[in-house]
Order: structure tokens, then sequence, then C-alpha cells
């Protein structure tokens, strides 16, 4: 029985190797917003991770795209309480932070080139969240922080399509790099300023404290929140991997 296992494993991966082959690509990306949204957000910075399955004989891979992005970050000294009434002074952290996840078809020039270009085609989700979080003064990594939770957060379908270039720098190594155009429906989301333009805030987010003389609970303002459609332009450049 076991010897037939065997066999059978080695049987569907020569199968497998035979279809497929698997494409591993790390990236970063810079998202430069358009329309409305380029009112509020000046630009995004991440990283992407991609996976895909290459099918043998055909210029075609799909896969799954997932994308981490930060377009804002500010640091406050506050007075936070404890639960026992005891209290510290301390940094509290606000960002502003996009995620992506999205399918993905890629179709390829069919070249023995160094340079394969190449068309992509994804959809999937945009998820758009402020994260607040509280830093414990006697951690000085902050690898546990005091308190941490999302303040705001919202999310919607969204598509891209885009150009693109493997250059090949060895067998299974090669750069990366590719030029997209991203729309969706309507998110809202946090911004640290105002916007210079006729934008008009939605509403705005606060962060409760409590003052230790008077133990009056205050609220610290912490951004304004606006409204608009997903779309954005985004340029990434990194290393891909064949296996």
């Amino acid at each position: 029985m076991k010897k037939t296992c065997f066999i059978f494993t080695l049987c569907v991966l020569a199968s497998w190797q035979a279809v497929a082959q698997i494409e591993f690509d790390l990236n970063y990306c810079y998202s430069r917003p358009s329309g409305q949204m380029a009112n509020n957000i000046k630009g995004v910075h991440g990283l992407n991770l991609g996976i895909g399955y290459k099918i043998s004989k055909t210029p075609i891979a799909i896969g799954l795209d997932i994308g981490l992005g930060g377009y804002g970050y500010q640091t406050q000294r506050q007075t936070y309480t404890f639960a026992n009434g005891s209290t510290t002074t301390t940094n509290v952290n606000v960002s502003n932070n996009m995620t992506n996840l999205m399918l993905k078809t890629r179709i390829y020039y069919p070249t023995k080139a160094w340079v394969q270009p190449y068309i992509q085609l994804r959809g999937g989700l945009s998820y758009f969240y402020t994260n607040l979080t509280i830093e414990d003064p006697q951690d000085v990594d902050d690898c546990h922080p005091l308190e941490s939770t999302i303040l705001r957060s919202s999310y919607n379908l969204a598509g891209s399509a885009g150009i693109g270039a493997r250059i090949r720098v060895g067998e299974r190594f090669a750069i990366d790099i590719s030029s997209n155009y991203v729309a969706g429906g309507r998110v809202s989301y946090m911004s640290l300023n105002k916007a210079t333009t006729t934008a008009t805030p939605t509403g705005d987010v606060s962060a409760e404290f409590i003052n230790t003389t008077n133990q009056v609970v205050h609220k610290h303002h912490v951004g304004y929140v606006y409204e608009t459609p997903i779309r954005l332009f985004d340029w990434r450049i990194g290393m891909s991997m064949n296996f």
C-alpha cells in the first residue's frame, strides 16, 4: 500500500511539472492616486507578493497577488490610562494603510530573448484601514504595544490592467518591472491632513484619552475621512523566481 501511494505521488508531481511552472514575485510598489483620490492621498509605498502558475506550452500564467502599502503616518505623545487607574505618557502612532488581494492573469510574449514582455489583468478586493497603536514605554522594540486597534476600515471591489517585462539574470531569476492602472468602487478612508482643494470631508476620526488631572475624557483629533472611487497608477520593480 505504501509503495502504491509513493508511486502515485511521484506520478502526480511529474504530471504537475509537465503542465505548470511556479512563479514567485516580490516587488516594491509605488501607487499614485488619480482623480478625486489624488486630492487626499499623495502616494502609497508598499510591497507586493505574487505567486503564479505558468501553464506549460502556453504564454498564460494565473495566480494570486497580495499588496501591502502605507500612505500616512503620525506620532504624538499622549497620556494613556490603564484599567487600574495608573497612567503613562507614551507615543501614539496612527498609520493609514491599503491592502489588495487579487487574482491575476498574465499573458507573456512568446520569446526566448532575455527580455520577456507581458500584459497583466487583476481583479479582487482593495481594503483601506487606519490603525492606532499605543506603544509600551518598557518595550523598546514595540513588539507588544499597550493597545492596537483599527479606527476605521472600508473595502470594495477593484481591478487593474497593465504591462510589464521580466529581464532574465539567470536560469531561475529575473528582474520584474510593471506599470498598472487600478480602478474600483467607492471607499472611505482617512487622510492626516485636510484636502487643500474643494473636496469636503465626510467626517473625522478621533481617539479617546483621559486627562490625569481632572479625569475628564477628551477626544484627540486624528484625521479627516473622505469617500471617493479607487483610482491609482502603480509602478513596481522587484525580483521574480521560477521553480
